[in-house]
Formats: C-alpha cells, structure tokens, sequence
C-alpha cells in the first residue's frame, strides 16, 4: 500500500523517484528550501550531472539524517549537499509533515530508527509502529476509497523534477543584506544540531564529502549564521551561505523579482541558485563529472530534460506575465 496525497503528487512521488534512480552524483537534502531553491535538472542541462532534491517541506533534521543515510547506502553520491535551514526552528512536529518527510522510505533499519526518534523529539498522536509501518495508520481509509484511489497508478509519474518545485509567483520584497563579517551573535544548538552533527559525522565514516549551504531565504535569522559556521569549521567542511552579500551578488539574486513568497525562491531564483552552487560543485568536486559521459547517453534523462525543459519556461512566463 501506497500512502499519497491528494492535492500535491510531488510529495507522494519525490522519494519513489529518487529510488528509481541507478545512480546520483549530488545529492540534495533539507526542507522545502531546497525543494523551491535547488533545480536539480540545471546541472543536468548545464554539466551532465545527475542531482536529486532528497527533500520535503518542513522536514526535520531528525529524518533528515537518515534519509542522508538512506541515499548513501543506496545511491553512493559523489555529493551530498544539505541545507541547514531546520536546526532554526524546532516546531516541525505536525504529524502530516513528519510523515511526508520520511513515509515513503523502504522498510528496513533506517526506517525503524526514524520512527524511534521521531517519537522520541516530537508529541506524536500516532504510535512507533504506524511511523515504522504506514500500512498500520492507513489501514481504516478502505471506508473513504474513491475512484480517484484506485486511478492513482494510472496517472503520470515522470520524474523529470528531480525532487524540485519551481514557483510560479513572484513576491517582491527589500531583503536586508547583511555582511557577515558584522554579525557577532551566534544562536543556541539543541538536538537539531546533534544531528546535524551525526549527518556530519556518517559522512566522515562513509568517506562521502559533504557541502553545508543555505539557499537564499526571506526571512533569516542571521546568528545561526555563526552557529553553523562553528560546526562547519569544527569538522573541516564548507559552508556556502547564499544569504552572503557577496553570494547574492554574485548569484543574481534578486528580492524584487526571484521570490516565489516567503520563503521560498520561484523558478527564475532556483535557476539562479542552483547554477551558482552548480559551479562551485564542479570548481571544488570534480568527483561530481565522473559519470558524464554515461549520464548523457542516458536516454531516460534526455527526454526528462526536455519535459524540465518545458516545465521551467512556463513557471518563468507565469513570472513574468503573471
């Protein structure tokens, strides 16, 4: 059984499609941050590089590790790119989130232990057993089945987006831009940051080089800034801040016309976002090019780019005549 939601495919297929996948040189993992900021199919286009968004909205650092986990076991990335935007906050415990978040992952240990930790951090009304096996929570639904729910493995279910949203709107807004240099706060860790932390040291263990970032955002509480900064140094990794007065700059990133609404980038801002971390990955991975040459023959991808391809020029013309 298939758990789905109803008014949005991409959260019930953006896991499903990054199992379908042989192989993933970046991978992408955080909230709904990386969902609307990171454009996976942008490095396919511009490098012949294969990322997928590992993301979903609101997803806590807490599954977040193990979906780090999952994907390295399963997919061996060259990459892992995480955003850090879920240590700011730690009210992620509705338990529609939590169960988009990690539902879809197969059944085996990493699965287990999520739901264990799930338990452990967040007030959930649902017990362990229906987080580790969803059949258990959904089981009942067989009075409310539709037609819709037995259609459902008719519908499309290309996978073109690589776990990305694009936004269509635009929420023009004056972004305050800071130099970090000036910020001097730094914000207190909890738990979220002890798993940033266990993310940081699985790494470590599996020998898998991973880049901090936080993709460029409305509203940021800048003393995190220093926080992440500190573990980041700690254990020898790169943390690429898009918020960065310089980064912003040099990205093109614009308050007034890249925004999808708070938070999130629309489309022509992910576009953005992603070829500048794109760069950086290839200027400083050059792991990331290993399979180019097999990835562009791979002809599933060919045709997926053009559905991108497609899907990305009428976000921007929605920008753009709205």
């Amino acid at each position: 059984m298939t758990p789905k939601w109803d008014d949005d495919m991409y959260v019930t297929l953006v896991h499903e499609g990054m199992y379908a996948e042989k192989n993933i040189d970046v991978a992408f993992f955080g909230t709904s941050q990386i969902v609307y900021g990171i454009s996976p199919m942008e490095l396919y286009e511009e490098y012949g590089i294969k990322g997928y968004d590992c993301a979903s909205g609101a997803q806590s650092m807490v599954v977040t590790y193990y979906w780090v986990k999952e994907v390295i076991e399963k997919k061996h990335p060259s990459v892992v790119v995480l955003d850090v935007y879920s240590v700011m906050y730690d009210d992620l415990a509705a338990e529609e989130t939590i169960r988009q978040s990690f539902d879809y992952m197969h059944f085996g240990k990493n699965k287990m232990d999520a739901a264990r930790d799930v338990m452990k951090y967040y007030d959930m009304e649902s017990d362990y057993i229906s987080f580790a096996i969803p059949a258990v929570r959904y089981h009942s639904r067989w009075k409310d089945l539709e037609k819709k729910d037995f259609t459902f493995q008719f519908q499309n279910k290309s996978y073109y987006r690589k776990g990305a949203k694009g936004g269509e709107n635009v929420c023009p807004f004056p972004m305050e831009v800071v130099d970090f240099s000036e910020i001097t706060d730094t914000a207190e860790e909890s738990f979220l940051t002890d798993y940033l932390r266990k993310i940081l040291d699985y790494c470590k263990e599996t020998d898998t080089p991973i880049v901090l970032t936080k993709t460029p955002i409305a509203a940021y509480p800048y003393a995190y800034h220093n926080t992440i900064q500190n573990i980041a140094d700690e254990y020898g990794v790169p943390f690429v801040d898009m918020m960065d007065s310089k980064v912003l700059a040099e990205a093109g990133i614009d308050s007034m016309t890249d925004f999808d609404g708070l938070p999130h980038l629309n489309m022509k801002g992910s576009v953005k976002a992603t070829r500048y971390l794109g760069k950086y990955l290839v200027e400083n991975y050059p792991a990331v090019l290993d399979n180019v040459d097999a990835n562009l023959k791979d002809r599933r991808w060919q045709k997926e780019l053009v559905e991108y391809q497609e899907y990305r020029a009428e976000c921007l013309e929605k920008i753009e005549n709205p």
